[in-house]
């Protein structure tokens, strides 16, 4: 288990377990761990982008560091 700050670009993940604010990202973005995340790019910043259901969303590192995945 990663989290998604550990995640490499173009890799698809499994949704593990998420908390605090991402939480609430979940419930907004109705993830479920049988989906699947797919990183698309992160720059030096930290920010991650992420692809889930033909939806792209950008994700700072302080909520990028409380989702944690597993590599499909």
């Amino acid at each position: 288990m990663i989290s998604l700050i550990d995640a490499k670009e173009g890799v698809s993940y499994h949704i593990l377990w998420m908390f605090g604010q991402a939480a609430e990202i979940k419930d907004m973005m109705r993830y479920e761990t049988d989906k699947v995340l797919k990183v698309v790019s992160k720059n030096e910043g930290g920010n991650v982008v992420v692809a889930y259901d033909d939806r792209r969303f950008a994700m700072s590192p302080d909520l990028a560091y409380y989702i944690k995945l597993a590599e499909v």
